[in-house]
């Protein structure tokens, strides 16, 4: 495979760097836990309802950073069981979800590997995430991946979630960085490829859970010729 020397790498967070759904299912059973002990709802009565609210916000909201927000999923889940007036809940299934889901985190197999040798070549490395900035962070800290990466760049500062092109408008004017020559590496068919050709830059794509084309370890090898 012949391929240009990237001078940038916009770096996908959820699925890429982790596995996505090994980390949310550890949150969601600490949710269960807390919903059965404060009122005795089991899961099989509630998570259909925690999944139409999270599909209708993502339907009200559209593709912005708010409408990731966990805490609105469980406020209007807690609504369509009839105990929405428990708003003290919704903060605590919220705190709860994320610190479980955060503990549960582990690096890609190859993503530290990968992220060293950026690192060594001086190639910056910015991620290029949707969702709110302070959770992202608290993944890049969670994951130990604090001293590799250039820039994080959310959703929430863009104004809308990929493949939104003003995530590059922003690492240019804000960050100062040239974005030709840019690898976009991710595990999102839909938004992380249309998000490369929407910046004329090279895709890569890979996934934390293996179904991807490429893994960390073939971008460390590209890297190396």
């Amino acid at each position: 495979m012949k391929l240009k020397s990237p001078a940038l790498i916009a770096l996908d967070m959820d699925n890429t760097l982790y596995e996505y759904q090994h980390a949310h299912e550890a949150g969601m059973k600490q949710v269960a836990d807390a919903l059965f002990s404060r009122l005795g709802i089991r899961r099989g009565d509630w998570e259909d309802h925690f999944n139409w609210s999270r599909d209708d916000v993502k339907r009200r909201l559209g593709n912005n950073a708010s409408s990731h927000s966990r805490l609105l999923y469980f406020k209007s889940m807690l609504e369509r069981l009839g105990v929405g007036s428990h708003f003290d809940l919704a903060l605590q299934l919220e705190n709860t979800y994320w610190q479980f889901f955060l503990r549960a985190m582990q690096p890609a197999p190859g993503a530290k590997e990968f992220l060293e040798v950026c690192r060594a070549r001086g190639l910056p490395v910015v991620l290029i995430t949707d969702l709110t900035l302070q959770i992202q962070l608290r993944k890049v800290l969670q994951l130990n991946f604090l001293n590799y990466i250039h820039s994080v760049i959310t959703s929430e500062e863009v104004g809308g979630d990929k493949p939104n092109p003003s995530f590059m408008h922003y690492a240019r004017e804000n960050l100062g960085l040239g974005t030709s020559d840019t690898w976009v590496v991710g595990d999102d068919l839909v938004k992380d490829k249309s998000f490369a050709q929407a910046i004329q830059a090279e895709f890569f794509h890979v996934s934390a859970d293996g179904n991807s084309k490429y893994s960390f370890g073939h971008l460390v090898r590209f890297l190396s010729k």
